[in-house]
């Protein structure tokens, strides 16, 4: 698995709980892988049922070597479902080899049920291979722990918009309309001259 790969499924959106929505990104991630693989085993399940049936089709003489196509793949489909990375990887060498001598049987004899199973081994091929690439990434993704997680995994997300936005308070939010602010009172004669003498006597310091 090559490292741009490996960010790529580790990478997730975030709001600012990095741990919460690694966690949630990560089981979703599983659970489409966990859907990819079981796909591609019923996938095979569908092989063994059509290359047992082009075998009873065809007569006794391809009964026996389709069984023996379609029973096989579907063994190594069910040890590739729980088994280690070794079990998926000879699942899908053994199918790739089937496929390959279904069709050169076919080429040998001129049978068109072997065509028909080689074909379809061909599929369950694919299908295997596909499985097997779908259970390598679930088994990084969730052994990937969440100290080991860096800035550039994670993309942190802005929901910043003008609706939620709070204004700032300003002098007029503290009065009402109705509300009138009092004027000043007029000077007094008293204070007029309170004033003027406040006045010569700041001048006569200066």
């Amino acid at each position: 698995m090559t490292y741009k790969t490996k960010k790529k499924l580790i990478h997730f959106y975030t709001s600012g709980a990095v741990a919460e929505d690694f966690a949630a990104t990560k089981k979703r991630k599983l659970a489409s892988f966990r859907k990819t693989v079981r796909a591609c085993f019923y996938v095979q399940c569908g092989v063994f049922a059509i290359c047992a049936a082009a075998g009873f089709i065809s007569g006794f003489s391809g009964a026996v070597p389709a069984a023996i196509c379609s029973v096989i793949p579907l063994a190594a489909a069910f040890f590739a479902a729980g088994g280690t990375a070794a079990v998926r990887t000879l699942s899908c060498i053994l199918n790739f080899l089937l496929s390959a001598a279904a069709i050169v049987a076919c080429i040998l004899t001129g049978e068109p049920f072997l065509g028909v199973c080689g074909g379809l081994l061909a599929a369950a091929f694919a299908a295997s291979c596909v499985s097997l690439r779908m259970r390598f990434y679930e088994d990084f993704l969730a052994g990937y722990p969440v100290k080991l997680l860096k800035r550039e995994d994670y993309t942190l997300l802005r929901n910043f918009s003008d609706e939620t936005a709070v204004e700032p308070p300003t002098i007029e939010s503290f009065t009402s309309a109705d509300e009138k602010v009092p004027e000043l009172p007029p000077l007094t004669s008293e204070m007029r001259e309170l004033a003027n003498r406040l006045g010569s006597i700041i001048g006569s310091e200066k």
